[in-house]
């Protein structure tokens, strides 16, 4: 039996066909409904989320009655049979596998509406009309509306809820910005991404290596045009396509010969101004010897401790505090 952690999600096109012709509404969510939206991947995804409605569980239970598929509420998980699944308590989510021996497919997210109307179940007053609140991509695949998810998303956001966010937000249209700040608390810090330009910051990835006391740093030659004479983290520029994790291990195999095992999807910590968002991973395990193999761009790499870091001329002050935070 395969264990909570064991996910290996359905591709969109194949839940494109386990679900096209279905006598229910159905559609994408969570983070891949924002890359589905904005057009581009920025983050790897463990799981998959398909939205469906309360008052259609039975039909949902009929469609689907070769899966393997279970309850989960309270922090456990139990079969289900096709009984009403209860608000109450909180029986919001119905993961799916194949069989009981195979991974788990996607996991079914429960909403609320009627015929004409989206409602959001943490606050029946905020509705939708459908063809607002779902939306299509070229491919007739169905997705929630960014600014819905991102609604969800604010209530306890997670580190890589606040990276859809940060990736999201500032390109919304005037209306699905205005929705998603006219519902978020005042105080709400995704307040502030509601007014930004839609621009989309430079994306920037850097592994923050960790061995013992020391951290790892690569000095920038002193005639590079950005950052030059500077003891910086490596990594670089994210390439159209990668996600972030694809591009820090495309980096750090280019610059130091190593393959790292990235610890989460997310960044540890990203640093951020109008134009650059500057994602930082905490990498303790990798194969092979760190070696400076970007001579173009490093003259010199070294191991340095938090103490020895407050004497060199880094490319961010921010390093000493995060350095700090890591190694006591």
């Amino acid at each position: 039996m395969s264990s909570v952690d064991d996910w290996d999600p359905l591709a969109l096109d194949a839940v494109q066909s386990a679900f096209t012709g279905a006598p229910f509404r159905w559609w994408i969510c969570g983070g891949l409904a924002l890359e589905l939206h904005v057009g581009r991947v920025w983050r790897s995804h463990e799981d998959l989320d398909i939205g469906i409605l309360r008052e259609d569980a039975p039909a949902v239970y009929s469609w689907l009655a070769e899966w393997d598929l279970w309850v989960a509420a309270g922090g456990s998980l139990r079969p289900w049979h096709g009984e009403p699944l209860d608000s109450e308590r909180d029986e919001n989510n119905v993961w799916a596998r194949r069989s009981v021996d195979l991974s788990w497919s996607f996991d079914l997210t429960v909403g609320s509406g009627n015929d004409a109307e989206w409602i959001y179940r943490r606050n029946e007053t905020v509705r939708r009309d459908w063809h607002d609140a779902v939306l299509r991509t070229p491919e007739g695949l169905p997705y929630i509306a960014p600014e819905i998810q991102l609604l969800f998303k604010s209530k306890n956001p997670r580190p890589k809820d606040e990276l859809d966010a940060r990736q999201v937000i500032p390109l919304l249209d005037p209306i699905r910005r205005d929705f998603l700040s006219d519902h978020l608390d005042g105080g709400h810090p995704w307040q502030a991404l509601t007014t930004m330009n839609a621009t989309r910051p430079v994306q920037v990835v850097a592994g923050l290596l960790r061995e013992g006391d020391r951290v790892l740093l690569c000095h920038r030659r002193t005639d590079r045009s950005h950052y030059p004479d500077v003891w910086d983290l490596p990594g670089g520029r994210v390439e159209e396509g990668e996600t972030l994790g694809g591009a820090l291990t495309r980096e750090l195999r280019e610059e130091l010969g190593i393959v790292a095992r990235l610890s989460d999807e997310a960044p540890w910590v990203t640093l951020m101004n109008d134009t650059l968002d500057f994602h930082i991973y905490l990498i303790d395990h990798w194969q092979g010897v760190p070696d400076n193999l970007a001579t173009d761009e490093h003259d010199e790499i070294r191991w340095s401790s938090a103490r020895e870091l407050a004497d060199l001329n880094l490319a961010d002050n921010a390093y000493v505090k995060l350095v700090e935070r890591v190694l006591t």
